[in-house]
């Protein structure tokens, strides 16, 4: 059997993080229509960066690759977190093939 944790006592210098958070960050900036994205500071936006970076490396099976359609789907998760949090009228999708932050 593979080794298990509780992810909520996992430290993060024991996490081998598959995105780093400032990754996501950095990648979801580049997300059109992420400037709609009513600012929340940015205490909250790594905490949820943070907290997608720490599931995806703890739910990713090991030795299994990790494409581009991963990372566009991880941003996705973070995004929707972000509008979550702020409680905005938006929505992400796919528009043209690319992932996108619309208005509802």
């Amino acid at each position: 059997m593979g080794n298990y944790y509780d992810i909520s006592t996992v430290r993060l210098r024991d996490m081998n993080y598959i995105m780093y958070p400032e990754q996501i960050q950095n990648r979801a900036a580049r997300v059109a229509g992420y400037e709609l994205l009513p600012e929340v500071g940015e205490e909250i936006r790594n905490e949820i960066a943070t907290d997608v970076a720490e599931q995806l490396a703890y739910d990713w099976p090991e030795g299994e690759g990790f494409g581009s359609s991963d990372g566009t789907y991880v941003l996705m998760d973070y995004i929707e977190q972000l509008i979550y949090a702020t409680g905005a009228n938006l929505r992400t999708g796919f528009v043209g093939g690319y992932l996108t932050v619309t208005e509802i």
